[in-house]
């Protein structure tokens, strides 16, 4: 059994909730899922014979930091960066180990499972073998630096048994497209997501920082978890939600300060952006009209990004993408849905009829292959507006 899920983003807490409320009961939600997936259409039961968890990207978020605020940026090829990002490390796994460490032990020790159904009662004795995947994404780009190496758990850029193939995908969307791959030996211009999320969103969250605090954190987590062409959305959503005028207004006003701000430096280090046209100017004015605005309003990059999304490469495998919806045709290839955003892309969806939950195959990703997406309890399915919270 594979079971796929991605866009953890957990931080190290020093400008935003350092993990989003859906991550605490996410372990459970997976023991669920190979619990479930030993129940057969008779109500028989026999235990999976292994689980492959495979965390397609972003497991952590190590741009939004302090530790980036200064002129030391994760960008740069320099020993004070490799400290910097090290730290943020640190911090990160130490305050996400209440969902790292069921990984960790379930790699060592296995996970718990009925061994069979006796009596209509499961019986609990059996560890099912569990291998734990991490993948890189855009905003843990070093995470094969970090963690590579370190037992049990494996780190890689992608997983692939033949079947199912399976990377975070960030190569495929513009805005978070490198010009060269990430490394401490050398140096490179950021993306346009690090360039808004390292010298934008982070100065925000460090200047409002005093202002009612954690709603402004919630703001400052919901512009991370949209990605860098979904915080106007965040800033409208918030906004609805605001006690006051006067708190609306001073947001705004230091929202666009930051982004005055960020035009500048962006100028003297421009991000790799490859539409036809200048970009900085219109990505400020677009962000800077968010801070007043009830709705959010197309992005001016929108239809020149849009032709450079990249088609992912075809192949004999089904395709599972973590930072992507995927952009196959005929369920070829599928994406995990972001965190934040609206509707899951599960390949195989929960349906609750007549007891015991089923999953129902939507696409066909590969014969015989049982893929489960564990998505945010935020991903609504299809079928009766129902909460997935293990799918």
């Amino acid at each position: 059994m594979i079971i796929v899920t991605s866009n953890w983003a957990i931080g190290d807490g020093t400008l935003a909730a350092a993990t989003p409320a859906w991550l605490g009961p996410l372990p459970a939600s997976i023991h669920r899922a190979a619990i479930h997936a030993g129940i057969g259409d008779d109500g028989s039961y026999r235990p999976i014979e292994r689980l492959d968890l495979v965390v397609a990207g972003d497991t952590f978020d190590w741009l939004l930091s302090a530790e980036w605020l200064g002129d030391t940026k994760p960008w740069h090829a320099s020993r004070r960066s490799s400290e910097a990002l090290a730290k943020v490390a640190r911090r990160s796994i130490r305050l996400g180990r209440s969902v790292l460490a069921p990984l960790i032990r379930w790699a060592r020790q296995g996970l718990a499972v009925p061994a069979a159904m006796r009596g209509g009662k499961l019986r609990w004795s059996v560890a099912v073998p569990v291998h734990v995947t991490l993948l890189t994404g855009d905003r843990d780009a070093r995470v094969e630096e970090v963690l590579g190496g370190r037992k049990p758990v494996t780190v890689g850029r992608w997983w692939d048994d033949g079947r199912v193939s399976i990377r975070h995908g960030h190569e495929l969307d513009p805005v978070c497209r490198a010009a060269a791959p990430a490394s401490a030996a050398r140096e490179r211009p950021p993306t346009l997501a690090e360039s808004v999320t390292v010298d934008l969103v982070a100065r925000f969250a460090s200047l409002v920082a005093g202002e009612t605090a954690t709603r402004t954190r919630l703001l400052v987590r919901r512009m991370t978890d949209a990605g860098t062409m979904g915080i106007p959305a965040a800033i409208a959503a918030w906004r609805q939600s605001a006690e006051s005028s006067a708190e609306t207004g001073r947001i705004a006003d230091a929202w666009r300060g930051c982004v005055d701000r960020w035009w500048q430096r962006a100028r003297r280090c421009v991000p790799s952006c490859e539409v036809e046209f200048d970009a900085l100017d219109a990505m400020a004015a677009w962000l800077s009209r968010a801070a007043a605005a009830d709705e959010a309003d197309t992005c001016p990059l929108a239809a020149g990004l849009a032709n450079l999304v990249a088609e992912p490469a075809r192949g004999g495998t089904g395709a599972v993408f973590g930072h992507l919806r995927g952009t196959g045709r005929g369920g070829a290839a599928l994406g995990l849905v972001n965190a934040a955003a609206a509707g899951p892309a599960t390949v195989l969806a929960c349906g609750n009829a007549g007891g015991w939950p089923r999953w129902r195959p939507i696409a066909a990703v590969a014969d015989d292959v049982a893929v489960v997406t564990i998505c945010s309890p935020a991903a609504v399915s299809s079928e009766g507006g129902r909460v997935v919270d293990a799918a």
